[in-house]
Protein backbone atom coordinates (compact mmCIF):
# COMPACT_ATOMS: atom_id res chain seq x y z
CA UNK A 1 0.00 0.00 0.00
CA UNK A 2 1.33 3.35 -0.84
CA UNK A 3 1.24 6.06 1.50
CA UNK A 4 -1.04 8.51 1.98
CA UNK A 5 0.10 12.24 0.67
CA UNK A 6 0.02 14.58 3.21
CA UNK A 7 -2.27 16.95 3.05
CA UNK A 8 -2.01 20.86 4.53
CA UNK A 9 -5.32 22.35 6.39
CA UNK A 10 -5.78 24.72 3.65
CA UNK A 11 -5.57 22.22 0.81
CA UNK A 12 -8.18 20.22 3.23
CA UNK A 13 -9.91 22.99 4.01
CA UNK A 14 -10.65 23.45 0.48
CA UNK A 15 -11.71 20.35 -0.54
CA UNK A 16 -14.34 20.42 2.37
CA UNK A 17 -15.79 23.54 0.83
CA UNK A 18 -16.10 22.39 -2.50
CA UNK A 19 -17.49 18.85 -1.07
CA UNK A 20 -19.88 21.21 0.56
CA UNK A 21 -20.86 23.31 -2.38
CA UNK A 22 -21.69 20.53 -4.30
CA UNK A 23 -23.88 19.01 -1.99
CA UNK A 24 -25.85 21.86 -1.31
CA UNK A 25 -26.02 22.48 -5.31
CA UNK A 26 -27.80 18.82 -5.06
CA UNK A 27 -30.51 19.96 -3.05
CA UNK A 28 -31.02 22.90 -4.28
CA UNK A 29 -29.58 24.83 -1.75
CA UNK A 30 -27.83 27.83 -3.96
CA UNK A 31 -27.41 31.05 -1.13
CA UNK A 32 -30.54 30.06 0.79
CA UNK A 33 -29.45 28.65 4.26
CA UNK A 34 -29.84 24.68 5.19
CA UNK A 35 -32.18 25.75 8.15
CA UNK A 36 -34.23 28.04 5.69
CA UNK A 37 -34.47 24.82 3.58
CA UNK A 38 -36.10 22.54 5.64
CA UNK A 39 -38.57 25.17 7.11
CA UNK A 40 -39.64 25.18 3.14
CA UNK A 41 -39.69 21.23 3.44
CA UNK A 42 -41.77 21.33 6.56
CA UNK A 43 -44.38 23.92 5.74
CA UNK A 44 -44.94 22.00 2.42
CA UNK A 45 -45.48 18.85 4.36
CA UNK A 46 -47.58 20.47 6.79
CA UNK A 47 -45.65 20.61 9.84
CA UNK A 48 -45.35 23.36 11.89
CA UNK A 49 -41.84 24.22 13.55
CA UNK A 50 -41.05 23.93 16.98
CA UNK A 51 -41.33 27.14 17.82
CA UNK A 52 -44.93 26.76 17.52
CA UNK A 53 -45.55 25.13 20.29
CA UNK A 54 -45.39 26.35 23.81
CA UNK A 55 -42.38 24.59 25.66
CA UNK A 56 -42.68 22.09 27.37
CA UNK A 57 -41.11 22.08 30.89
CA UNK A 58 -40.93 18.21 32.14
CA UNK A 59 -39.49 18.90 35.46
CA UNK A 60 -37.16 15.79 37.14
CA UNK A 61 -38.06 12.66 35.56
CA UNK A 62 -38.59 11.59 38.75
CA UNK A 63 -41.68 13.52 38.62
CA UNK A 64 -43.56 12.31 35.75
CA UNK A 65 -46.30 9.60 36.56
CA UNK A 66 -47.35 6.65 34.43
CA UNK A 67 -50.75 8.78 32.04
CA UNK A 68 -47.74 11.07 31.25
CA UNK A 69 -45.05 8.78 30.58
CA UNK A 70 -47.51 6.73 28.53
CA UNK A 71 -48.76 9.85 26.38
CA UNK A 72 -45.17 10.93 25.68
CA UNK A 73 -44.64 6.94 24.64
CA UNK A 74 -47.83 7.11 22.27
CA UNK A 75 -46.73 9.61 20.89
CA UNK A 76 -43.25 8.59 20.20
CA UNK A 77 -44.74 5.86 18.57
CA UNK A 78 -47.08 7.63 16.37
CA UNK A 79 -44.32 10.17 15.29
CA UNK A 80 -42.31 7.35 14.15
CA UNK A 81 -45.24 5.67 12.58
CA UNK A 82 -46.17 8.75 10.63
CA UNK A 83 -41.90 8.56 9.52
CA UNK A 84 -42.00 5.55 8.79
CA UNK A 85 -45.26 5.31 6.89
CA UNK A 86 -46.30 2.07 8.94
CA UNK A 87 -49.51 1.75 10.81
CA UNK A 88 -50.16 0.60 14.69
CA UNK A 89 -51.60 -2.34 15.45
Amino acid sequence: MGAVPHRTSSAWIRAAAAARSRLMNYFGLGQSSVAERGYQIMHAAGIQPASAYPAVRLGSPSLLVSARRRRIIELRDRHRAAITGKRRA
